[in-house]
């Protein structure tokens, strides 16, 4: 009887094995040739594209850019309570404890997903910072077991609630990173075109970049590292050719791409995206999707949400 439920737990190890990494393997990477040049300096900076794209705080935003799970203010003294509540009369804060329902996307294990909808409480919350303090607008998240939030977006957005697959791209040699590192998360590795079939369409995933390799000076920023320039994230379809440029970035010294999410999201049969991208300071997630695509050609910025911010 202990040898039979020993082949069993050994059976169930093993399926669970190849099961994890079946889904590691659902996108499929080729690496791509890429330029090498010296060094980036005045006389050759004309090699750099001077385009950064999509920026998060001039565009529409219909996510909800901070959400959490539990809020606990019983921490919170008589003078944080004062200068919350004298904080929203001054912004004249009407929605304080309101609660509305959200659609979410929600992880629960693995690549399986589930657009759902949720229910969210309005609270504002106080935060310190080196040089004193904010208020940050918050949704609380109502419910047991809801899984990770990956976004949740405003009431101006609606779907179809539903469980699905998604293509999950993470690095392929990920390594441990110390405490405050810059990047803060093990970036996504550059030059590689990941593959992916969604609905019977086939669509190519370039993330591209040059490289310098003894220092980069461009725009008052230099450095003396080797540095990865006109970076790119482009999305193709294999049969149309049609691409579109979904995050671009002078240098890689600003941001870095750490996680890349693909699925139909809303419904449409098409791939929407979301990303993971990370700067010093905050790690977001970037929402693109192809019902709000508008005059481009595959897809459209949705918005942004917080993951974390340290250091504020």
């Amino acid at each position: 009887m202990i040898m039979r439920s020993r082949i069993c737990h050994l059976v169930f190890i093993s399926f669970l094995l190849l099961t994890i990494n079946s889904f590691s393997q659902e996108v499929s990477r080729d690496s791509l040739p890429y330029t090498i040049v010296e060094r980036i300096e005045s006389s050759n900076k004309y090699l750099v594209d001077s385009v950064a794209f999509p920026d998060w705080y001039e565009l529409e935003n219909h996510l909800i850019e901070n959400v959490a799970l539990h809020i606990d203010t019983s921490w919170w003294n008589s003078e944080i309570v004062d200068i919350v509540n004298q904080w929203k009369v001054k912004n004249r804060i009407t929605d304080d404890g309101e609660e509305n329902e959200y659609f979410g996307v929600i992880k629960s294990v693995y690549n399986q997903y589930a657009v759902k909808k949720l229910v969210g409480k309005v609270h504002y919350l106080f935060e310190e910072t080196g040089g004193g303090y904010f208020i940050k607008r918050t949704i609380e998240v109502e419910g047991e077991n809801v899984g990770e939030i990956v976004s949740v977006f405003d009431k101006s957005m609606e779907f179809e609630e539903k469980k699905l697959e998604m293509h999950v791209i993470s690095p392929a040699n990920p390594i441990d990173l110390p405490r405050n590192s810059s990047p803060r998360e093990q970036p996504l590795e550059k030059n590689v075109m990941f593959n992916i079939s969604l609905n019977n369409e086939d669509y190519e995933l370039i993330y591209s970049a040059d490289f310098s390799q003894n220092g980069f000076s461009y725009q008052g920023f230099g450095t003396i590292d080797p540095t990865y320039f006109n970076v790119e994230l482009e999305l193709v379809n294999r049969v149309s050719g049609v691409h579109q440029a979904l995050y671009k970035f002078p240098h890689n010294h600003g941001f870095n791409i750490s996680e890349i999410i693909i699925g139909d999201i809303d419904s449409d049969s098409k791939p929407d995206i979301i990303y993971k991208i990370s700067d010093d300071i905050c790690i977001r997630r970037l929402v693109f999707l192809s019902s709000k695509k508008g005059s481009n050609p595959l897809m459209g910025y949705v918005g942004q949400t917080v993951v974390s911010c340290e250091g504020l």
